[in-house]
């Protein structure tokens, strides 16, 4: 009002009066600014340009949206035409992509009853003793595949994304580099291995060093192994991983048996990091044909032979979210109830397991496929679609058995003592059946590095923990606790998979934030170097709805050409 009145604009100071109006609707302004910078950083609210034409000039746009109407119900109709085998096929990319998927599944399934009959077989002929020392060494092997494990799904999601994008010679040599620098971490994970045995003796109240000294090759061996068949599955020979995990298997039970039958089996542990060894030299074999690494990388590849630590990462907590999930329950029950009480809730986390373990037959085909469709911009959707079904059928098939009819098939495979914990297995079997089908999305985001779903798996984890660290009265205390967290993993991994568009902001929110701290910016990236520069808008300046960012477009453009790059 005193600026108007100094300089005579008395007709202005009427307006004043609306300032409160303009700080309301500025303060709205701010809201509707903050949730898009949250939600959808990169959008730009322009002004609608176009609003002095006429009708007549209008009805482009019209015609633009008539067009899309009839275009939508062709593409529909010819999709939804295709017969349905013909689709799973076309999922899977090639016919003997699914060939190689379902040799692959059979091969995993037979290797599993493979790894049963092992244990049970040694539980019936060696003394509790040597059983102690077989688990104990089975659980060094179940531990060192947590990094194994992260290393073979970081190789195949690499592998596959190489090969979709038809780089094979950059494939080989991303395999040749990654394998180099593995082999040194394994020879120092093996130092560091044989150093800490007299602790691990004294730590397990052991005076044999025989089972932590034969453990020893299983880290170099084992990572070796781990980084064919990344290399096989990316390339999805799944046929030949499935070789390599049955010859593993059937290597175990064969030297267990043969050391049994001499009169050695108090050494039957061997059999373990021998089947370790065998299989990966079983596994050099096979690939020896697909290894022939080119003598020189092109400089335009040398990026994609980078190692992503990143996916590395995400993959390992991936991994530690269903080991924790399978493992974490049943080391508190041995902890909280009493012997007897955790014996049985032992039980019915193994057959739990059986549950699971028919899922994993199918969900593990998530991997390999995805990241070569990722590497081909190919969409994915279907593979889920796919996996996420054949995933719940087969769950569901053994819900059925171990769970809805467990009065019967139980105690034939258990014998009586099994009888009191058939209440509990209906609900765990269904716990199984949300837990796998969450896994689903957590494999099929972690390939489209949405990384949000394995953090958010292994926080999941971490809840467990403290959930059973406060509810464990008894066994079916503990059970109940399983059956809802594995119904709020299946919700959470559901929800983030709806949103997921979401999701993916936030994760580039992050990344950019955490850039200006990590890296420069790339004001020069090509010193010395003219570059080419493309140029792609949805408007030219001479379009009749042009406006200021077209405009700003070009004359930037007229600033490159005039420090000599072409465009």
């Amino acid at each position: 009002m005193i600026g108007s009145a100094k300089r005579g604009h008395w007709g202005l100071m009427k307006y004043v009066f609306l300032v409160p109006i303009y700080w309301l609707m500025a303060s709205v302004a701010s809201v509707i600014a903050l949730y898009q910078l949250i939600v959808k950083p990169h959008y730009w609210e322009k002004t609608i340009h176009g609003l002095h034409l006429d009708k007549t000039t209008l009805k482009v746009k019209e015609k633009v949206k008539e067009v899309g109407e009839e275009i939508i119900p062709e593409i529909t109709e010819e999709i939804l035409g295709v017969p349905w085998h013909k689709k799973i096929r076309v999922a899977l990319s090639t016919p003997k992509a699914f060939i190689s998927s379902i040799a692959f599944i059979g091969a995993s399934f037979i290797a599993g009853i493979s790894n049963l009959l092992f244990n049970v077989y040694l539980g019936r002929v060696v003394s509790f003793e040597s059983l102690g020392v077989v688990s104990l060494v089975g659980s060094f092997l179940y531990f060192s595949n947590i990094p194994q494990g992260a290393l073979s799904s970081t190789v195949t999601h690499k592998i596959g994304f190489l090969e979709g994008r038809n780089r094979t010679p950059s494939a080989l040599g991303f395999l040749t580099k990654t394998t180099k620098k593995a082999l040194i971490i394994s020879f120092i994970l093996s130092g560091f291995w044989i150093a800490s045995i007299p602790y691990l003796m004294r730590y397990f109240n052991t005076g044999n060093f025989l089972p932590f000294l034969l453990f020893t090759p299983v880290w170099t061996f084992g990572i070796g192994s781990a980084l064919i068949r990344g290399f096989l599955s990316g390339k999805l020979l799944l046929t030949s991983v499935g070789a390599i995990v049955i010859a593993e298997a059937v290597t175990k039970f064969a030297v267990g048996y043969g050391l049994v039958t001499i009169g050695y089996g108090d050494f039957a542990f061997a059999a373990i990091p021998v089947s370790i060894v065998a299989s990966m030299l079983f596994a050099l074999v096979i690939a020896g044909r697909y290894l022939k690494v080119p003598a020189k990388i092109e400089a335009s590849s040398k990026k994609d032979v980078k190692f992503p630590f990143g996916f590395f990462i995400a993959s390992s907590l991936a991994i530690l979210a269903p080991m924790a999930f399978l493992s974490l329950d049943v080391i508190l029950a041995k902890h909280f109830l009493a012997p007897a009480e955790a014996g049985k809730y032992a039980l019915v986390s193994i057959i739990g397991k059986i549950v699971f373990f028919l899922g994993a037959l199918v969900s593990q085909l998530i991997l390999p496929f995805v990241s070569r469709n990722e590497g081909a911009n190919k969409a994915s959707e279907k593979i889920l679609l796919f996996v996420f079904i054949a995933t719940f059928l087969v769950t569901g098939a053994g819900y059925i058995v171990w769970g809805y009819l467990a009065q019967f098939s139980v105690p034939l495979v258990f014998g009586a003592k099994a009888f009191p914990i058939i209440p509990y297995l209906e609900p765990f079997t269904f716990a199984m059946i949300c837990f796998s089908l969450s896994q689903i999305f957590v494999g099929f985001y972690l390939a489209k590095k949405v990384y949000t779903f394995p953090a958010a798996a292994f926080l999941l984890a971490i809840v467990q923990y403290f959930f059973i660290s406060y509810y464990h009265s008894n066994v079916e205390a503990i059970v109940m606790g399983m059956f809802l967290l594995a119904l709020l993993n299946l919700i959470v991994m559901s929800c983030l998979h709806f949103l997921v568009e979401y999701v993916k902001v936030f994760e580039n929110n992050l990344k950019d934030f955490f850039g200006l701290f990590t890296r420069a910016l790339p004001f020069d990236p090509q010193p010395g170097k003219k570059l080419r520069v493309l140029i792609y808008n949805w408007r030219d300046i001479k379009h009749i709805w042009a406006g200021g960012a077209e405009n700003y477009l070009h004359e930037l453009s007229r600033l490159w050409v005039g420090k000599g790059y072409q465009r």
